[in-house]
């Protein structure tokens, strides 16, 4: 069960990932309604828990 679980989580942020890959700086700095923070800040967030998770 534990693979299955870093399997969807390693899917979800590569996907994440090559989705805004191209994103430029202005618009990572939107907040998105019901957000608290940023596309960056929290883009940052799912960088950190990929290296907290190896």
């Amino acid at each position: 069960m534990k693979n299955y679980i870093f399997k969807q989580l390693k899917f979800v942020r590569e996907n994440t990932i090559r989705y805004v890959a191209n994103m430029n700086d202005e618009k990572s700095l939107f907040i998105p309604v019901g957000f608290n923070n940023n596309i960056k800040w929290n883009l940052g967030h799912i960088c950190c828990t990929r290296k907290v998770l190896l």
